[in-house]
């Protein structure tokens, strides 16, 4: 190649050389100077040029600004990716390095006027992009949620910086960028909170005197290994809290409330606990915790209602089920199987051994029309009503007089199991029980007053 094609051009060189020496000219002059001084005639003066020469590569002074806005902007997100990507420091204090620039950068522009001519999409974008970046190389967001809180974090931070900038006050700014900071950082912890919630196998709430528990693994909502080890920390905690007192047992989304257990998480359960008999004994514990739990559990049940699925609800006092599109039962047979959580003792309790022999010998599904039907389930409500349904009944019973359900489940819950003496006897126990109590005191005044009660207070 002739050596003579690799050379600059001259003309060129001289070009670059001159547009420099007019733009730092133009600098000196913005610092120096109030801006309704800054012309081109005192550009050239500085740079040490005609005004006809200046126009040859600046028309006029807003093409001046534009290329210093340019500039600047460029060397903002330079600067920007530096200090966010800077492994000498914590990812927060980054984070604050880089808040505290753009703040400085940010709100400067707006001390002297725009170009107006300028496009900061890309620049925007790019800054954006380089936020998503820092958001998800220190764990912040995952890659489905980076996109929109990068986008909210620099659309926030530019808004404080205009702020600050419009009001051309440079005495508060360390304030401002310490709330702007902590106000970020907030952001991102409770993104974190939710994101960690989301992943969460179950997710507990607690509305007033109810506790909800949701099954977290949509659309089938299996009850994985997690989710029975949170279901028994839950069920212990619940138990232990006298301001629950209703719970309401469902699943997220309105597919399915369980298939049951993850099958393909067998091995790893027996390992985690030792043998196959400590798993099952596990679920079965838990089912009995449910069950002999002195505060009512409501199930719903809607979509697939199979395995654990069943036998869950099976321990709750109150199954709730949709009218249309549920398909209820304990289809093990089908797998070479058998219940093992205690589903064919309790089903055959519930309906009676002519429907719990049909049902799993068969491995029939059953709609909740038909659960209904056979005493399985105690209502049935559309859909989309269900879950309203099973908490509106969940403070129902929460209103109730504690001590008073706390001493009818004692007489109630495996009734069919014992001698009428002793129930008998269940009965008249929890009549002292409750006798003098605040909440009988206060159903009797209630009445007399004729108004509706207000227990537990």
């Amino acid at each position: 190649m002739d050596p003579l094609q690799t050379r600059k051009n001259p003309k060129q060189t001289r070009s670059k050389i001159m547009v420099k020496n007019i733009l730092e000219a133009s600098i000196r002059i913005l610092r120096e100077l109030p801006f309704e001084k800054f012309t081109t005639n005192r550009v050239a003066e500085r740079a040490g040029i005609s005004v006809g020469s200046l126009y040859q590569y600046f028309p006029n002074k807003k093409a001046i600004l534009y290329e210093l806005e340019k500039k600047a902007i460029n060397h903002m997100i330079k600067k920007l990716k530096s200090l966010l990507f800077d492994n000498n420091y914590s990812a927060e204090k980054r984070m604050y390095n880089a808040i505290e620039y753009f703040f400085v950068t940010e709100s400067s522009f707006y001390e002297i006027p725009s170009s107006s001519e300028m496009d900061y999409s890309d620049h925007l974008k790019e800054i954006k992009e380089t936020m998503n970046c820092f958001l998800r190389k220190n764990g912040y967001v995952d890659k489905h949620s980076g996109d929109f809180l990068a986008d909210y974090l620099v659309t926030f931070i530019s808004s404080m910086a205009e702020q600050v900038g419009l009001r051309k006050d440079r005495s508060t700014i360390k304030l401002w960028i310490q709330k702007t900071f902590d106000t970020v950082m907030k952001i991102i912890e409770k993104k974190l909170d939710m994101e960690k919630e989301m992943n969460r196998s179950l997710i507990l709430e607690i509305d007033d005197a109810v506790a909800i528990i949701t099954i977290n693994d949509a659309p089938y909502n299996r009850m994985s290994l997690d989710f029975m080890d949170s279901l028994e920390e839950t069920v212990t905690k619940i138990e232990k809290d006298d301001s629950i007192r209703a719970v309401v047992l469902t699943a997220d989304g309105l597919d399915n409330f369980s298939v049951g257990m993850n099958l393909k998480q067998f091995s790893e359960g027996v390992a985690r606990k030792g043998s196959s008999d400590a798993l099952f004994d596990q679920r079965l514990k838990i089912i009995a915790a449910i069950e002999t739990m002195k505060k009512p559990w409501i199930a719903t049940m809607f979509g697939y209602c199979l395995g654990g699925g069943l036998e869950v609800p099976l321990g709750c006092h109150f199954r709730l089920a949709s009218d249309e599109g549920a398909q209820i039962g304990l289809p093990e047979l089908d797998l070479g199987g058998v219940p093992a959580w205690g589903g064919s003792a309790r089903l055959a309790k519930c309906v009676g051994e002519n429907y719990a022999m049909d049902m799993i010998l068969r491995s029939k599904k059953i709609s909740g029309k038909k659960a209904l039907e056979i005493g399985l389930v105690h209502e049935i409500w559309p859909i989309k009503k269900l879950k309203g349904a099973a908490l509106s009944l969940a403070h129902e019973l929460a209103a109730q007089p504690a001590q008073a359900v706390k001493s009818m489940m004692k007489v109630l819950v495996n009734s069919n199991d014992r001698e009428l003496e002793e129930l008998l006897a269940e009965e008249r126990k929890a009549v002292k029980d409750n006798a003098n109590t605040k909440d009988s005191k206060e159903g009797m005044l209630s009445f007399l007053e004729k108004r509706k009660p207000i227990f537990n207070k």
